[in-house]
């Protein structure tokens, strides 16, 4: 029998890169969040978001849908993932660490947002005035945005 080498056959793999889908560590992440009720201001419930992600090299491709007629807070990407610019994503990593993931030294994000029509969030205009930090709630209209944004490095 002849022994052929991985290079003959593929040449140098050298730079090779493997894309990881890591959909479920972000589902995890998402699904520890407590967003409000509207039905009872006193309890608190998980929101509802459909996620796709992905580990490229330092990149994390995600795309974050807050769907119509689910409750949110707000529709800032930070405040429901927990990642923020410029900071270290501790969360992120021990996550992707449970599931034998080895994130590089430093992560960048690349987020798209999709606000379906009829998602549901706090209206910061009309405070409750019979409930500190409540306000009304009201359906937007679609929307998309896009981010990117670094991890600090590690000390």
């Amino acid at each position: 029998m002849q022994k052929v080498s991985v290079e003959s056959l593929f040449g140098d793999l050298g730079n090779l890169t493997m894309t990881l889908d890591v959909t479920h560590v972000l589902e995890e992440m998402l699904a520890r969040n407590r967003g409000p009720n509207p039905v009872d201001p006193d309890a608190s419930q998980p929101p509802k978001y459909r996620v796709s992600a992905s580990l490229e090299d330092n990149i994390l491709d995600v795309v974050l849908t807050f769907q119509k007629d689910s409750v949110y807070c707000c529709m800032e990407w930070g405040c429901h993932l927990s990642l923020f610019d410029g900071k270290r994503w501790v969360n992120l990593r021990q996550a992707l660490a449970a599931h034998d993931v080895v994130a590089p030294p430093s992560l960048q994000l690349r987020l798209s947002c999709v606000i379906e029509d009829g998602a549901v969030f706090f209206d910061y205009s009309k405070p409750d005035p019979t409930k500190k930090g409540w306000y009304a709630f009201a359906p937007v209209a679609m929307q998309k945005y896009q981010v990117s944004s670094g991890e600090a490095g590690s000390d």
